[in-house]
């Protein structure tokens, strides 16, 4: 779905917008995430054949031109997480691009 500019919109709306149209896609494909007060920090359960891990999925200010931060609480011993429990392996991290979202 595209989002169409009405006469007068500025680019401020329309991120705002983009925003938006992200965090309900994450809430809509994962229905346990929980969101912070401020609306930029999202926990997410994630299940997988080896348990369960509680990610953190931060967004700036600038979300979406720019890729969010995922993190892991627990320790992680994967290719995509770095030292820090970052996601970082991720194709989809790594070549982020707000306009192909």
């Amino acid at each position: 779905m595209f989002l169409r500019r009405s006469k007068g919109s500025n680019q401020s709306n329309r991120t705002i917008s983009l925003r938006t149209k992200e965090i309900n896609e994450l809430k809509t494909n994962f229905p346990n995430t929980k969101a912070d007060a401020d609306g930029s920090t999202f926990h997410l359960p994630m299940t997988t054949t080896s348990g369960i891990y509680n990610m953190t999925l931060q967004v700036s200010a600038d979300f979406p031109q720019t890729p969010p931060i995922i993190t892991s609480k627990e320790n992680i011993r994967h290719r995509l997480f770095n030292s820090n429990m970052r996601l970082v392996g991720l194709r989809e991290i790594q070549e982020w691009k707000s306009n192909s979202r």
